[in-house]
């Protein structure tokens, strides 16, 4: 009883199982009661003065114990809070019986001379007859992948029965039937500790085994996946600095031509570009990941942020003689209610992927509404091309981080291969997924469903551009930045719009510049060393009071969300 108790216990610390919990309590109690039931005998000389009635009350106390917890834990042990309360019941009620074994007040179960008293031989038919009720209610709920272990619980239970019946038929404690029952006892002990706890262990420590084992091949998937992202980008950021940085070496001969100077000027700008790209791919992907939450949704005209789209990519597509091919379906409504930069941003991967595979032929994008759900639509978005197609083999991979689909088209028309992943993410955020249909040498069509829903009110009037205000004549500006090179193209920027510009390399030099003058504008980068941005405006803000306030514009290199 102390082995099922304790393994029990063991196992029910190893995953949240509240039947083997109770079953613990059970028989925890039970093999207290047992010990007072074998020390209770003359021949073990421990108290003196009992006779066999008293050994006899113990043992009928723990086959009540017995043939009322089990079905109980059967019943209710998946309740809340059942098996917390249930152990302090069996606790008390354990306690309670022993306490009135000692002090005389438990009904009389074996009487010398007479055998066993009415009391006794009823609490063993009662005690067997929920336990036959308990077998039946197994059979019942077991579920096919525990039939062996509930087996073994079952014939358990069983012996239980028998042993029981045996305990109802002897007169004398050394009786042949008493002997019977203690060994059928004995085995219904065995068959449970064995056939269902051991099983229930094993098969816990085996799954756990196997959660390990796969944890440990999931962390050597991540680690290599660290370094495929690794080499990833080293070549892929290498690719661009190694241009501007090849560039501006070449741009300090003195002996360039005007046309040699543009061509390495642009060689810089466009490595700048595609750098700028590459990072904020990275970033885009790894927000995505590290945020579950949603924006609101607001109000957007499915057809304007199509078009808007397209013109971003109209001159390229020209160039390569490329048409693009807005169709919009005439039952869309004019307004809907979703995510439009998700959309907008997932619509400018796939366009601009379809333009950079399509040497000839046509691009379209295609938004329709589906059916009606829950008083919504779903809005249906489509990029076909023309283009050089991909292969079945490669359409599951596509979609995955850094990866191409052949190394030659990575080195022929570049990218890093963080578009799909990125539109995949966002696709599945907003509700929807992101699949491919592909044929080599005929083209590809991206496709996904959304739902959304139609918008009633009235959207505001787009914005027109208007003129900007580039002089900044008389204007005084402190620039706060502790990178030299950035403190250097501020001040070129400013310096040609008409400001006058000062300088401080940290939050604390700020502080005192600030006070010992009064500017216009401050720029105030946030990480710097001894006092950061924030730290110096908040200082700023303290002196000044209530009092005038110098706008101060932060300047940070990050954009994740978690610095804004």
């Amino acid at each position: 009883y102390l082995f099922v108790g304790f393994l029990g216990v063991f196992a029910s610390h190893m995953t949240p199982d509240p039947f083997l919990y109770g079953l613990s309590a059970i028989y925890f109690s039970m093999s207290l009661v047992t010990a007072f039931h074998t020390l209770g005998y003359y021949g073990m000389g421990v108290f003196h003065g009992w006779t066999a009635n008293e050994p006899t009350q113990f043992w009928i106390l723990m086959r009540f114990i017995q043939g009322a917890g089990i079905p109980l834990v059967l019943l209710f042990s998946s309740r809340p809070r059942f098996i917390r309360i249930f152990s302090a019941v069996m606790g008390i009620v354990t306690l309670g019986g022993i306490a009135l074994v000692f002090v005389g007040l438990f009904p009389d179960c074996f009487l010398p001379g007479t055998g066993l008293t009415p009391f006794k031989i009823g609490g063993e038919y009662v005690v067997a007859l929920l336990l036959v009720l308990s077998i039946a209610y197994s059979l019942r709920v077991r579920r096919e992948e525990e039939v062996d272990r509930s087996r073994s619980f079952e014939v358990s239970l069983g012996c239980f029965v028998l042993a029981g019946m045996s305990f109802t038929l002897y007169t004398d404690v050394y009786g042949f039937f008493n002997m019977l029952g203690h060994v059928l006892h004995g085995m219904g002990a065995w068959i449970l500790l064995t056939g269902f706890v051991t099983k229930s262990v094993t098969a816990l420590l085996d799954r756990h085994f196997y959660d390990l084992r796969r944890a440990k091949e999931m962390a050597e998937e991540l680690s290599r996946a660290k370094s495929a992202f690794l080499a990833t980008m080293s070549h892929e950021v290498r690719t661009p600095l190694n241009g501007i940085l090849s560039a501006a070496a070449l741009l300090r001969d003195q002996a360039l031509d005007p046309e040699e100077r543009d061509e390495l000027l642009s060689i810089l700008v466009n490595s700048g570009e595609s750098l700028m790209e590459i990072l904020n791919n990275i970033l885009d992907l790894a927000r995505l990941e590290s945020f579950s939450e949603q924006p609101k949704p607001t109000p957007f005209q499915p057809e304007m942020l199509a078009r808007e789209v397209l013109e971003l990519f109209r001159g390229r597509a020209m160039e390569k003689g490329v048409s693009l091919v807005p169709f919009v379906d005439s039952d869309l409504p004019d307004a809907l209610l979703g995510h439009p930069l998700y959309l907008k941003q997932v619509l400018f991967n796939l366009v601009g992927n379809a333009v950079k595979f399509t040497d000839s032929g046509e691009v379209r994008l295609f938004l329709s509404q589906m059916q009606e759900h829950d008083g919504g639509i779903s809005l249906f978005v489509a990029v076909e091309d023309t283009g050089m197609g991909i292969d079945s083999d490669e359409v599951a991979s596509v979609f995955d981080p850094f990866h191409q689909a052949e190394k030659a088209v990575s080195a022929r028309r570049g990218g890093t291969g963080l578009g799909l992943a990125i539109s995949k993410r966002l696709v599945e955020s907003m509700g929807g997924t992101l699949s491919l249909s592909s044929k080599v040498g005929i083209g590809s069509v991206f496709s996904f469903t959304i739902p959304v829903v139609e918008y009633e009110g009235k959207l505001a009037e787009p914005a027109r551009p208007g003129r900007v205000a580039v002089r900044l004549d008389g204007l005084s500006v402190l620039v706060v930045e502790d990178n030299e090179v950035n403190r250097e193209m501020l001040r070129r920027i400013l310096e040609r719009t008409g400001a006058s510009c000062d300088y401080a390399k940290n939050g604390l030099e700020a502080l005192k510049k600030s006070a010992a003058e009064a500017y216009d504008v401050i720029i105030m980068d946030v990480d710097m060393p001894e006092m950061d941005g924030c730290e110096a405006a908040r200082a700023i803000r303290a002196r000044e009071g209530e009092g005038g306030k110098v706008p101060i514009l932060a300047l940070s290199a990050h954009v994740m969300e978690e610095y804004r």
